[in-house]
């Protein structure tokens, strides 16, 4: 991977493992729904977390499990034994990516 990218040897010994892009959080939202709504390779779920430090203390954190055929997305969130919590589409789980991004934060 590296000779495909010369640069990554700035990043150092794990530079070729991950790369990073800042984006706004709208589009942060939109690629994790790209993503979770999109059939599940080899894993039958997606599970997003979020953690924030408050105080230095215990992180505080949000986690939603989205199971996506292509077109639509079952939610569940953590506690619910495997119930599902929502239905939605692309448009609906960006928002709720988009919520469970900007919420945290504060």
């Amino acid at each position: 991977m590296a000779p495909d990218y010369p640069h990554v040897t700035r990043f150092g010994p794990l530079g070729r493992f991950y790369r990073h892009v800042l984006v706004s959080p709208r589009k942060a939202a939109e690629a994790l729904a790209e993503v979770a709504i999109s059939p599940p390779s080899q894993q039958p779920r997606w599970t997003i977390s979020v953690y924030r430090h408050y105080d230095g203390r215990t992180p505080v954190g949000c986690q939603v499990t989205v199971d996506g055929d292509g077109e639509r997305a079952r939610l569940f969130r953590p506690g619910q034994d495997g119930a599902e919590s929502a239905q939605c589409n692309f448009t609906g789980l960006a928002a709720i990516m988009l919520n469970l991004i900007t919420e945290q934060a504060r």
